[in-house]
Order: structure tokens, then sequence, then C-alpha cells
């Protein structure tokens, strides 16, 4: 009989901020696959997850590299396909852990979309995402009422063109290359509330109501920006 994939969502860096069936599933999970990159904070899942696993659990580290390179990324992600499918072929249960929610930009997506294909017995666990423990650190809410909120990844020119115009909140997630140019943009669009958050639920919190006075050679990957137009 084969085993279970678990993509289980550890929360924002918290240990606190878990569910009691992330616990639960960390608790009996024969093996703990943990994404590693080249990237500041990705560990966090796994330092996260050793609070919950027993000393016999498996640590399967799976590298997912931080390139555009599309084949690349490709070969990698059927390659740690493999390395999971190897232990579910042996029963084994695996709990393939992401900080935050795995269905909000997680290396999981693709593992889940390629054994799924394969017929797989796969169950997700949701997680806190970043930009709720944000909105919760900084006590700003994302939504009111009939509010329209936007994420937006990566470089926000060609998003924040299109929404600024009909979305009350935007939530930036990993600002730290364009914060300069978010801020101006902002500005410029309207958004008077501007928080910047990094490492939100974890030791290392800061939190900035005037992002003209962060320090952007500093922030780093770990961080949220979250633009409200009311005051």
């Amino acid at each position: 009989m084969k085993g279970r994939l678990y993509g289980v969502g550890v929360g924002p860096g918290d240990p606190e901020l878990i569910s009691i069936k992330a616990c639960r599933i960390l608790q009996m999970a024969d093996v703990l696959a943990a994404p590693s990159s080249s990237v500041e904070g990705t560990d966090i899942a796994l330092d996260i997850a050793s609070y919950y696993i027993k000393p016999s659990t498996e640590i399967l580290h799976l590298p997912f590299p931080m390139t555009s390179d599309r084949t690349v990324l490709e070969q990698q992600w059927d390659k740690n396909a493999r390395s999971l499918q190897e232990r579910l072929d042996l029963g084994q249960n695996v709990a393939f852990v992401t900080i935050g929610d795995p269905m909000i930009y997680s290396t999981y997506i693709y593992m889940l979309q390629r054994l799924a294909q394969l017929g797989y017995d796969i169950e997700t666990i949701p997680g806190i995402p970043s930009f709720c423990a944000s909105a919760a650190a900084a006590q700003m809410p994302l939504g009111k009422g009939g509010d329209a909120i936007t994420i937006i990844p990566g470089d926000p020119q060609k998003v924040l063109d299109a929404q600024s115009g009909i979305s009350s909140t935007l939530v930036f997630m990993k600002p730290s290359g364009h914060g300069r140019k978010i801020a101006r943009m902002l500005a410029q669009a309207g958004y008077r509330n501007v928080t910047l958050i990094s490492h939100a639920g974890q030791r290392g919190q800061k939190i900035w109501r005037d992002i003209s006075a962060a320090d952007w050679e500093d922030i780093d990957y770990m961080s949220i920006i979250i633009a409200r137009k009311d005051e």
C-alpha cells in the first residue's frame, strides 16, 4: 500500500501559529520533506516542524533553485517529485512543509501537480499566510466591507498599473528588491496608509509605519508591504 503525501502549511514563523491538524500530521509522518534554496528564510518551515516531529522521522531536503530558467526549474521539480515517489511507493507517509500556506506561492504546488497526475493520495493542510500575520502584527485591516484585495509578487509595475484603480488594499510579497520603486508608485497611486513588515511572527519582527524611513539595503526576502487607500 502506498503512502500519503501531505502538504503542510506551518504558518509564518511562530511555532504556535500552526494548526492542531498540522501538528498531528507532523507527529505521525514517516518522512519530512523540506524545500531548500540559497535564499534566507527557507529553513524556517523545517525549524518550525522540528518542534513536532518524532525523533525517527527522516528529513528529506529537496533543493528548489532560485532561477527564472524554466528548463532548470522543471528538471529539478521532476527530480524532487521522484524523490517523493520513492518514499510513497515504500508505503511511507510524507509531510511536505511550507511556510505560510501551501497553496500560496509555494514550492509544494509543483509537487502536488506532478504526483496528483500519477494518482497518489494527497491531502493539503492550510496554514496562516505571511500577509495575514503581517496585518495582525501591524494591526492593519486587509479588507473592510466590500474592499477588494490584491496580492502582488515580484516586480509590481504591471499589476499595480492594473489594480490601483480598483483595489482598496495591495499586498506586496517579498518586495525587498523593489522597495523604493514600490514606495514611489504607491504615493503616486494615492495609497497613504503604507506599512512594511519584516519577519512577521518571528523573533526578528520589525514594522515600519513610514516606509520612507526603511533602509532598503537591509530589508530581506521575508518582508511584506501592505498598502491601503484609507488613512
